[in-house]
């Protein structure tokens, strides 16, 4: 008589289905869970974009007065790239609040320029010379190169708001300003400061122009945008005025027909 198989001793050789199972759905949980737990931890909290923000302004701030203090202007690019970098903050969202915190402790009004390459941030100090001093001092090279500055644009101003080179040359070295001989008081060459460093801060634009009759090449000097923020005519007119004699009244009225003639 045959001996019928013995399926209970053969099945319990086979693997459970839920064995095979288990390992593959524990994996796939483990996975599960991963992915679930790394969403969570990348999850922004309600007060992060705040506090983000705010740690921006901080550091436009910082930016500003680092780079302002040497009077360059700064590129709109370069202010983003510095500050924001690859964060989710906008430009819009943090330069209002750093211009208002700059104002209000420091006195310094940060204004926005185009030329016709880019565009700048320029910072205007509002404050009064002992007001500065006390807050942050000026450093004497720095005033002295001031000081060639307000000539160099009153020059200017004196000649119809544009000068050729040799005008204004002409003038300097009769004040003992020579083009390329370093000056005991200003320094560097004043050849330097005025072709490259008061052009470069936005003070003075540069230009070549042909004189239509003759076909010579002059270059000339005019103000620049930033001169027209931080220079005000009255101060200009009164300097005129007790250097050349004349009422203020009268100069006054030369940069009205200046002007009108501009427009």
């Amino acid at each position: 008589m045959a001996r019928e198989p013995n399926t209970q001793a053969h099945n319990s050789k086979l693997p459970d289905k839920k064995a095979l199972a288990s390992p593959m759905s524990s994996r796939r949980r483990h996975l599960e869970d991963d992915v679930t737990h790394s969403g969570r931890a990348k999850k922004r909290q309600p007060g992060d974009d705040d506090l983000e923000r705010s740690r921006k302004i901080s550091e436009m701030i910082r930016y500003f007065l680092m780079i302002g203090d040497r009077k360059m202007p700064i590129r709109r690019t370069d202010l983003i790239t510095a500050t924001l970098g690859d964060s989710r903050v906008q430009l819009g969202d943090i330069l209002k609040p750093a211009k208002r915190k700059l104002k209000k402790m420091f006195g310094i009004r940060v204004e926005e320029l185009s030329t016709r390459s880019s565009k700048f941030f320029v910072l205007i100090n509002n404050l009064d010379p002992d007001q500065r001093k006390e807050i942050i001092p000026t450093p004497l090279e720095d005033s002295c190169h001031r000081a060639l500055l307000f000539v160099v644009l009153t020059l200017i101003y004196t000649k119809n708001k544009k000068i050729t080179e040799d005008q204004l040359w002409y003038v300097l070295r009769r004040l003992g300003v020579e083009k390329s001989q370093r000056h005991p008081v200003f320094g560097a060459k004043p050849e330097k400061l005025i072709e490259s460093t008061f052009v470069k801060q936005l003070y003075l634009n540069c230009y070549k122009e042909k004189h239509p009759d003759s076909g010579d090449v002059s270059l000339f000097f005019t103000w620049g945008a930033r001169a027209d923020l931080e220079f005000k005519p009255d101060t200009i007119l009164n300097f005129v005025a007790q250097e050349y004699g004349g009422d203020v009244d009268q100069w006054k009225s030369q940069y009205e027909i200046q002007e009108n003639g501009t427009h």
